[in-house]
């Protein structure tokens, strides 16, 4: 599954979550032309 928005403390919808198979969460903060800008993972 992914889905963008703005998921950090500004107005710009330039950030993806993506649910991996294995049941992680990452999330691309800052996602534009040039590309990703590395992952986070975020662990529940």
């Amino acid at each position: 599954m992914v889905t963008t928005g703005a998921f950090i403390a500004n107005d710009r919808p330039n950030d993806v979550l993506v649910r991996w198979e294995k049941g992680t969460l990452g999330r691309y903060p800052g996602v534009e032309a040039a590309g990703t800008h590395g992952e986070i993972e975020i662990v529940g």
